[in-house]
């Protein structure tokens, strides 16, 4: 009884549920991400509120990601946050939150409002949404790929996965300018055409009545 009291106190159990925290943080963020991708495909049109809810609960994610990886962090170097420079995969792991967090202030600040305004679709603001969009899905996806990469960590070292990380942004984004931004494009002009007809029939019917 005395030992599982013992265990129950360890900091080896308040890591384990933190870092179940941070593993459901990234698997739940991942799999919105590439839902709302499949849904968009499948569809072929852009509905703003699945697009508003995945961005909340990315966000949610997001956040919960930074917590309990720093408090990760926190209880493996016991608070000497210096010791984390030296583990490469580690290092990876903070670079990418830290580019997920600047590219999902871009997405809330520029694509979101891009994609749901009222005004005439443009190939610029369509390019912009479908590269932030593929950086937002390479980048959870290689943050997926970082929590079971610790048996190559030693090979690869910080440079190894940041170049993988390079050729999942290089690959993604060709795939956005290859193809996707026409598809967003296309989705763009499509609502738009929505909206005025929306508006047109509302006018007929103020005018007839």
């Amino acid at each position: 009884m005395a030992d599982v009291l013992s265990l129950l106190e360890s900091q080896a159990v308040l890591r384990l549920a933190v870092l179940f925290v941070h593993i459901v943080a990234v698997c739940v963020a991942t799999g919105a991400v590439i839902l709302q991708d499949v849904a968009l495909v499948r569809t072929g049109r852009l509905d703003f509120a699945q697009l508003t809810q995945t961005a909340n609960l990315v966000k949610l994610c997001l956040i919960a990601l930074w917590i309990s990886g720093l408090s990760i962090i926190w209880i493996d170097t016991a608070g000497n946050l210096a010791l984390a420079l030296n583990k490469p995969k580690l290092v990876s792991k903070l670079t990418v939150v830290a580019l997920l967090t600047l590219n999902g202030a871009l997405l809330h600040a520029v694509a979101f409002p891009a994609l749901m305004s009222r005004r005439p679709p443009s190939h610029r603001r369509a390019t912009l949404c479908a590269v932030l969009g593929a950086i937002s899905t390479a980048t959870w996806l290689y943050a997926a790929f970082l929590g079971i990469a610790h048996p190559i960590e030693k090979q690869l070292g910080v440079i190894g996965f940041l170049a993988v990380y390079g050729m999942a942004l290089v690959t993604a984004i060709a795939v956005a300018l290859g193809h996707v931004r026409f598809v967003v494009y296309r989705l763009m002009a499509e609502a738009h055409d929505d909206d005025a007809s929306a508006v047109r029939a509302s006018l007929a019917v103020v005018k007839n009545s």
